[in-house]
């Protein structure tokens, strides 16, 4: 199965360094489509991804605010979402994370390669049961399952569910 990920970062090159980071993973057959403009909604409801992986840090409008875009939008809200960021506090996280238009997983940087390839291989198996309970629901819009919630040791750094 091929796993198609809608990449938004805020600048070409930064979405070129992801997607070559995306690329290493081994096992996974990625489709990796990058979208730097601050509003990307359209193009995701166009592409209809598998997953989303969104930088928080944009120009014009933040990760946090496009998230919350994406889950109002009925083609794009039981889409798998993570959220990249260097700059926002656990706190700013833990308030998105209790938001509506919140992200199933969260990122700071610095990641490794390793966090990253294990948080897109739960994210793809949240897409594979999204598609389930879709087929199961005769292909209507079915908010997957949440996991529960873990917080990172760090304040600044690692990775925290949503």
């Amino acid at each position: 199965m091929t796993i198609v990920i809608f990449l938004a970062e805020p600048s070409a090159e930064d979405a070129r360094q992801q997607e070559i980071a995306l690329r290493e993973l081994e096992g996974l057959e990625l489709r990796v489509v990058t979208y730097p403009h601050p509003d990307a909604l359209d193009e995701a409801e166009r592409l209809q991804p598998d997953m989303v992986i969104l930088r928080h840090e944009r120009p014009g409008v933040t990760g946090f605010a496009l998230a919350a875009r994406f889950r109002k939008s009925a083609v794009l809200r039981a889409v798998p979402m993570l959220i990249t960021t260097s700059d926002a506090t656990r706190d700013q996280i833990d308030r998105h994370r209790a938001s509506p238009g919140r992200a199933d997983f969260y990122l700071t940087l610095p990641w490794s390669l390793a966090e990253l390839e294990e948080t897109i291989r739960m994210l793809a198996a949240r897409a594979r049961d999204k598609a389930a309970l879709m087929d199961a629901a005769g292909g209507g819009p079915v908010d997957p399952p949440r996991l529960p919630s873990r917080a990172s040791a760090s304040p600044r750094r690692g990775r925290s569910e949503g």
